[in-house]
């Protein structure tokens, strides 16, 4: 892009959003990386107040041929929270619960609020958002669906796409679009919506790939790089919006999410286990599997030594040391 061209996008992208835009060498180079070890400096970075604001930055971009990356807290590992485009910022504003069903156990927000946040909030409840990443204090429930984070306690109720209702997105030709479950049959499906167009290609698409997908998908516990055909095979429950959940941002940005909740635990119990090589613990972990436990959490010598040398974990890592010893058979 040219100097010109350049001064021309950032000048009609703050023209065009109320909230803010930033292109200063300071926010590039703070947006440059994220929890990996990559580093790519961005065109600009914005913040969007509300859906409005994203959708606008979706058709600047569109006009000026700019791509996009919309980004949570930047915990990814693999550097998919860092673009040469233009980076959209959901976590400072659109971070807002917009609805909680206690008796249907849903929950509505926005993609910027932070998986901690939400749960803490949804705590008097009684309800709480299952898929438990290590990084719960700062992870964005966006960032969760466009990764399909799983987590700790993914050995009892799943990863985030096991919990994902509807969504509503900004596609790549700048329209929004209303994702949620519907019925496949004989007449089109969603007649009369938006959806209708999106619900019947994708059909096609699944309908013309079933036999390859059913013989040859991987039969793998979580999919990071790939589309979740596999979701889609049930005509009477058929939802394309399943398809965004892991794919990073590459086929929409998520504006809304609504979300399946679980109960909280009535009560909840800490088994410590302590073996002589790695190989007796996995041996052990596929017999715990049985009691369906909500997480499985394996420590090594080392770990445990870090964490009891590390000011922010050391009183933890010496009580589950001392929980060791005290049940460690003579």
């Amino acid at each position: 892009m040219s100097k010109p061209e350049h001064s021309q996008f950032i000048s009609e992208l703050k023209s065009a959003l109320a909230g803010e835009v930033q292109d200063g060498p300071m926010a590039r180079s703070l947006y440059s990386t994220d929890a990996s070890l990559y580093q790519i400096r961005p065109l600009a970075v914005a913040v969007p107040r509300d859906p409005g604001d994203v959708r606008k930055c979706v058709e600047t971009c569109l006009r000026f041929g700019v791509p996009i990356l919309a980004r949570g807290a930047g915990t990814s590992l693999a550097g998919q929270a860092v673009s040469e485009g233009l980076v959209i910022n959901f976590s400072r504003h659109l971070r807002d619960i917009l609805e909680i069903n206690r008796e249907e156990l849903w929950v509505r927000v926005q993609p910027g609020i932070v998986l901690d946040e939400l749960n803490q909030q949804l705590r008097p409840t009684g309800l709480f958002f299952a898929p438990d990443v290590a990084t719960s204090n700062r992870a964005t429930i966006g960032g969760m669906i466009g990764n399909n984070s799983a987590g700790l306690r993914s050995v009892r109720y799943g990863k985030t796409i096991d919990h994902l209702l509807e969504l509503k997105a900004i596609l790549g030709d700048g329209r929004e679009h209303h994702f949620r479950a519907v019925r496949r049959g004989g007449e089109r499906v969603g007649e009369g919506s938006e959806n209708a167009e999106i619900n019947d290609g994708t059909g096609r698409v699944i309908d013309s790939l079933r036999e390859e997908i059913v013989l040859r998908f991987p039969d793998i516990n979580r999919l990071v790089n790939g589309y979740a055909l596999n979701k889609l095979l049930d005509n009477a429950n058929f939802n394309p919006g399943l398809l965004l959940c892991g794919a990073e941002g590459t086929l929409g940005i998520i504006t809304e999410a609504k979300l399946k909740l679980e109960p909280l635990p009535p009560v909840t119990a800490l088994l410590v286990l302590e073996s002589r090589t790695f190989a007796e613990t996995m041996s052990a972990v596929a017999r715990l599997l049985t009691y369906q436990p909500s997480a499985v959490e394996t420590m090594d010598r080392e770990s445990l030594h870090m964490a009891r040398t590390n000011s922010l974990t050391a009183s933890s890592a010496n009580r589950l040391t001392f929980l060791c010893r005290l049940n460690k058979p003579e």
